[in-house]
């Protein structure tokens, strides 16, 4: 699980660099905070 979301995430974050519409970035923002709770939640 772990290493599947930081996949998912860094493939997420690299899309980034891309010409996307702000609605993209809007979704990223949100992932990246649903995503890195987990993570520190699964670290503590």
């Amino acid at each position: 699980m772990d290493k599947t979301l930081k996949i998912i995430l860094a493939i997420l974050f690299f899309l980034c660099l891309a010409d996307m519409p702000y609605g993209f970035y809007q979704f990223v923002r949100f992932a990246g905070l649903i995503g890195f709770a987990i993570l520190a939640y699964q670290a503590n």
